[in-house]
């Protein structure tokens, strides 16, 4: 069975990933505290508000690798929706991270993502970026507060109308990037988590990028866990007639290794 899950989050990186601007890594964070290899899958079924209102399927691979002081991580995604056997979603994401831990407290990272969003107007998003990220708090098992800040720098492609200019259809540009992080263990089997980013671009803090995730996780087995998440996301300036605010609520059955 682990190597069947490895061979489908292999998969799941070389082929998708979420459309999110912003991209919350929180679970493999936590899970890379500890030398070796872990990761999990997930399927949900999403309801979105908003830009676009339906039901949708999405598939999820995360992996964790830490040695010591380095650790990596890869985050994938896929997601597809119909509406009247209409399609009506169609997104890919992939994340590739590189965490240098300087300390208990401390340490480096350093990322790279590539994602698609067709419904989003979203030909492409590149982008690579750099940051820190600090354990301002932590309790044993109970509790964890983390704060991070960097920067990243991106190229968008967006599928446009051809009255749109060539500098709307292509941005290239740089951001901050900053983010806070709670987790609480209500239970020994229920745990609660809320991460909130904040990225404004360089130059022009009006134009910022806000992102919360809210979940709840009830552990059904040592490997099995039902997560509860919550997104918004929050865009000031939005291409094209786009609305300025998303929220997406979901419900996936995560096995986890």
């Amino acid at each position: 069975m682990r190597t069947f899950i490895k061979a489908i989050i292999a998969a799941a990186a070389l082929h998708s990933a979420t459309a999110a601007a912003i991209t919350n890594m929180e679970y493999l964070h936590k899970q890379g505290e500890q030398d070796g290899l872990h990761g999990n899958i997930e399927l949900s079924l999403k309801g979105k508000s908003g830009n676009s209102n339906r039901q949708t399927h999405s598939i999820a691979g995360q992996l964790s690798y830490r040695a010591g002081a380095h650790q990596w991580l890869t985050s994938a995604s896929a997601e597809y929706g119909e509406s009247n056997k209409v399609k009506d979603t169609d997104n890919k994401f992939i994340h590739q991270r590189y965490i240098h831990h300087n300390s208990n407290k401390l340490a480096i990272e350093g990322f790279v993502q590539y994602q698609e969003d067709t419904f989003k107007l979203l030909d492409s998003r590149a982008l690579i970026g750099a940051g820190a990220r600090f354990k301002v708090s932590q309790k044993d098992d109970d509790y964890l507060f983390n704060f991070g800040l960097g920067a990243y720098y991106t190229q968008e492609v967006y599928n446009l109308p051809e009255t749109a200019t060539d500098e709307e259809r292509e941005e290239q540009y740089a951001r901050a990037n900053s983010y806070i992080n709670y987790a609480k263990q209500l239970t020994q089997s229920t745990s609660f988590s809320n991460t909130l980013y904040w990225q404004p671009r360089l130059g022009d803090i009006a134009d910022s990028y806000a992102y919360n995730n809210l979940a709840f996780t009830v552990k059904i087995s040592e490997k099995l866990a039902l997560k509860v998440t919550l997104e918004t996301q929050y865009d000031s300036k939005p291409v094209g007639e786009l609305e300025h605010v998303d929220h997406s609520y979901f419900t996936s059955l995560a096995y986890n290794f």
